[in-house]
């Protein structure tokens, strides 16, 4: 078994030859985010100050980054199409790098900010700190007012033990001073994704918006490149390039359209930008019984949302849903499921290949995914699923490998 440092040093040298791989294009990102493994909270933990957590974020891929700014939002996905304000309390920011290197974050001048319930807020710029590209590193976010305070949380996909992840918590103030363990729990709070300058003038960032596939359920026994976890961002985390993930276990593109003030107040201009954005919404709403007409209507309206008008949109391909009598350790033994309105799989696929308005780039993760094209089921052996919708980490890995965007 690798030791811990030699991990770190093989992930980083196979990072590097796949960053020579890159081929840049779009615009400078200055003000965008610049960091990976940024997400929007999913549920809520209720905290007593002190309490610190230690968060583990990679640098962008294309050049090293600076002028750094934290972004955090209070508010959580409390529910498909519903998002609700976390409590009021404040918090202090540290980065840390090199390890055990600690640079304060700022907030209009001060080391502490008073959040506000369902506040959204960017912090000042952090002068004098330049991250190489590609480097690990480290926030640590410090609940320091709040008794019993309701803390919006970002879920892990397992604990960070069994990830094989830095992210931890402590119930102290350890801000810029001692070891936090890797916590064997899976609740994470912190800043919601960071954004700066990337020396180059070709770098990209992302927005994921999506269901449980989208956010990485299933893929629970090991990471990706730069620690990513879901096949969308395994994807990301091997080409080296930054995202923050804005989905809901559950979720349709329908919950979603109804909502996309709140998707945008989240992802807005004032608070951070990107370049390309991802929809993969699909699967729920089909296995909910709506309509193709209806799943493209709704696709058009999220792809409306000002955050997201004038990037570049990729849509993904839906993925399959079957049963098996054998665990889906093979082919034979498993049946496509026709619940809901499922016998749109295919139709609407292909409407997706031949180019919905607005989102005429295509992420071919159905192809990746099935045994054959428009099978319905999925690739084996080996098994790649548990429960016949969500991949784990061996095939969430596979099917990253196979897209590019």
């Amino acid at each position: 078994m690798l030791s811990l440092l030699t991990k770190v040093a093989y992930e980083e040298a196979e990072f590097l030859r796949r960053k020579r791989t890159l081929t840049p294009v779009i615009v400078p990102t200055d003000g965008g985010i610049v960091a990976n493994r940024g997400k929007i909270a999913t549920t809520v933990s209720s905290l007593t100050a002190p309490f610190t957590s230690k968060k583990t974020f990679w640098a962008h891929g294309a050049g090293d980054i600076s002028n750094l700014q934290l972004v955090f939002v209070n508010r959580y996905l409390s529910a498909v199409g519903t998002s609700t304000a976390g409590g009021a309390f404040s918090l202090k920011f540290f980065i840390e790098y090199p390890a055990g290197t600690f640079t304060p974050v700022l907030w209009s001048g001060a080391g502490t900010v008073a959040v506000s319930a369902g506040a959204r807020i960017r912090s000042d710029v952090v002068a004098g700190l330049t991250i190489p590209a590609g480097s690990k590193f480290w926030v640590r976010t410090v609940l320091i007012v709040g008794a019993a305070v309701g803390v919006p949380i970002q879920e892990l996909n397992a604990g960070a033990t069994v990830l094989g992840i830095d992210d931890g918590n402590v119930a102290a103030d350890q801000g810029n001073s001692g070891t936090i363990a890797a916590t064997s729990g899976i609740n994470i709070f912190g800043p919601n994704t960071i954004i700066g300058t990337v020396n180059a003038t070709a770098a990209r960032s992302f927005l994921i918006v999506g269901d449980s596939l989208a956010w990485g359920q299933g893929d629970d026994s090991g990471v990706g490149m730069q620690d990513s976890s879901g096949f969308l961002q395994r994807m990301l985390g091997a080409l080296g390039y930054p995202c923050m993930t804005w989905a809901k276990g559950g979720q349709q593109a329908a919950d979603v359209a109804p909502i996309t003030a709140t998707l945008n107040a989240d992802t807005a201009t004032t608070l951070m930008a990107f370049t390309d954005v991802i929809l993969q919404h699909g699967v729920n709403d089909l296995r909910l019984g709506q309509t193709r007409t209806q799943i493209e209507t709704s696709l058009q309206t999220i792809a409306a949302t000002a955050s997201i008008t004038g990037k570049r949109i990729w849509k993904t391909t839906i993925t399959p849903r079957s049963d098996s009598t054998d665990a889906w350790a093979t082919l034979v033994n498993q049946t496509a499921k026709t619940d809901g309105n499922m016998v749109d799989l295919n139709p609407l696929n292909a409407d997706i290949r031949a180019g919905l308005p607005n989102m005429l780039n295509i992420i071919e993760a159905a192809d990746a995914a099935m045994s054959a094209r428009d099978s319905d089921i999925h690739k084996a052996p080996p098994a790649g699923t548990t429960d016949g919708t969500h991949f784990n980490s061996t095939r969430a890995a596979l099917i990253a490998s196979l897209l590019t965007v």
